[in-house]
């Protein structure tokens, strides 16, 4: 439940959707199309058991379509994505966060019609950042007030003031 403060300034919260790392596995380590489709069917399986039909599935678009539905689809681009050279292939600690960045480039270019390459290509300069939020944290620490502090874990939070 949102405090009213929250409310009153259209804050929106919606619960995480945490990985399967079983499933995420399965997919780097896919090798033809029917294993990326079974992937994508286990993956649907699992979202639909834990978070039910609504939660986390849905790509925009018209019309919208499931993400399992985008994987079995394009599942022949992503594996030729899988070959191009801006593919992280290494097991770094973030080698992950820029496989999933880099397969979302592939999937918003294949719902374009476009080559993989050229997909990444075209987004190259585009990057989710680690600590982005369609708001900011000290405005949501500020309004959340008591009511969040109470269940939430002691954290010191140091703020870094922009000069312009």
């Amino acid at each position: 439940m949102l405090p009213e403060k929250m409310k009153a300034k259209d804050w929106v919260i919606f619960r995480p959707v945490m990985p399967e790392p079983e499933i995420w596995s399965r997919l780097k380590r896919a090798r033809s199309v029917g294993e990326v489709r079974e992937a994508s069917r286990k993956m649907r399986d699992w979202m639909t058991r834990e978070y039910g039909p609504q939660v986390g599935r849905w790509l925009p678009g018209d019309p919208p379509f499931e993400f399992a539905d985008a994987l079995d689809l394009y599942a022949e681009k992503l594996l030729r994505a899988k070959h191009l050279p801006s593919y992280a292939k290494t097991d770094r600690p973030r080698s992950d966060d820029k496989r999933l960045v880099f397969l979302s480039k592939v999937l918003a270019g294949a719902r374009l019609d476009l080559a993989p390459i050229t997909a990444v290509k075209r987004l190259s300069h585009w990057g989710f950042p680690r600590d982005w939020a369609e708001k900011p944290l000290k405005e949501f620490v500020d309004l959340s007030g008591k009511e969040f502090a109470e269940h939430a874990p002691t954290v010191e939070v140091k703020w870094k003031s922009k000069r312009v």
